[in-house]
This record gives C-alpha cells, sequence and structure tokens, in this order.
C-alpha cells in the first residue's frame, strides 16, 4: 500500500502549498493583514481535499480517480458550517466571518484544480506506472 502512495508524494505543488501554510501559521504578524486573516483559510481546502484524494485513489487503487464536482461543494458546504457556524458557538477560539467563506472558496476553486493537475501527469506517465501481476 505505502508504494501507491509514492507517487503522489512527490507532487511539488502540494508540498509548496504545506509549506507556505505552515510558514503563515507559525509567523502571524502582529497586525492584521489579509494574508494573517484568510491565507490558511484558502489553503485549508486544497490540502485537505488533495489528501482526501490521494487516499480515495489508493482505496480503490485507480490513479485517475478525482473526487467528483459535487462532493467538493459538499465538503465546502460542511467546512463553512463547522469552522463558521457550528465550532463558534461552542468555543471562543473560533470567530464567525463569512468572508472565511470566500477564502475557502478561492481555494477551492482557484487552488485545487491547479494543485489537482500534476499528479494526474506523473501517475500516467511510464515511471510509475504499475505492472499487472
Amino acid at each position: 500500500m505505502g508504494s501507491r502512495i509514492v507517487p503522489y508524494l512527490w507532487n511539488p505543488l502540494f508540498w509548496g502549498i504545506v509549506i507556505l501554510a505552515l510558514v503563515t501559521n507559525y509567523f502571524q504578524p502582529q497586525h492584521a493583514s489579509f494574508w494573517s486573516s484568510y491565507g490558511m483559510d484558502i489553503l485549508a481546502l486544497p490540502i485537505y481535499l488533495y489528501v482526501a484524494q490521494v487516499a480515495m485513489k489508493v482505496y480503490y487503487n485507480r490513479s485517475r480517480y478525482e473526487i467528483p464536482y459535487r462532493d467538493r461543494w459538499i465538503v465546502w458546504c460542511l467546512v463553512c458550517l463547522i469552522f463558521e457556524v457550528i465550532l463558534p458557538q461552542f468555543s471562543n477560539k473560533y470567530t464567525s466571518d463569512w468572508l472565511d467563506c470566500v477564502a475557502y472558496l478561492i481555494g477551492f476553486v482557484a487552488v485545487f484544480p491547479i494543485v489537482n493537475t500534476l499528479p494526474n501527469f506523473l501517475v500516467g506517465s511510464r515511471v510509475y506506472s504499475r505492472k499487472k501481476l
């Protein structure tokens, strides 16, 4: 199973987004800026969706599997509902801000398709194709 995941781990765009998210989270400036307020929200859904898609590719053993658009919209709605409606009612660490939903949407619509194109190209090449037993 580990060898089936390896081709997806070579996606430099995914790792670039993960590193950018870690740097954004670690070096949060004292003053509020657009990136410090919404940067993690823009990067969150591409990371969630890519990891979920890799898990589904490995589970179904299909290198070209893509999460259906309907399911992607459901994930966006659930993330907005959980992080912007439900959690702010139970904890002061979370704030309800509709612009966060817009930031999730930007990451979902603009960033995830870019990250999603590279692994299909790499896995479809001869280097990573699996031999039939």
